[in-house]
């Protein structure tokens, strides 16, 4: 099977989705935190909240490892960020 590298503009493009993702799932906990106060239920549902931000995490973490073998000088992905108004591109 051919192992395919992935091009620095897809790795540009999984960072602007991945660091969205981990943006508005963060955003998400403080809100269903301030909605939800310190009930057990609403406790319960910000971990498995904070278990799926943190797999995201790990998985931009790997990419970028991935992307940094094949383009050492890349910038690293929490560098990807459109409110930052660069593409580091």
């Amino acid at each position: 099977m051919k192992t395919e590298i992935i091009s620095l503009e897809k790795h540009a493009d999984f960072a602007e989705r991945i660091n969205s993702i981990i943006e508005q799932t963060t955003n998400l906990l403080v809100e269903v935190g301030r909605a939800g106060g310190s009930k057990k239920h609403t406790q319960h549902i910000l971990k498995k909240l904070t278990a799926g931000r943190e797999l995201i995490s790990n998985a931009r973490w790997d990419l970028e490892n991935d992307m940094l073998k094949t383009f050492p000088e890349a910038p690293l992905y929490t560098q990807y960020r459109k409110y930052r108004g660069e593409k580091g591109v």
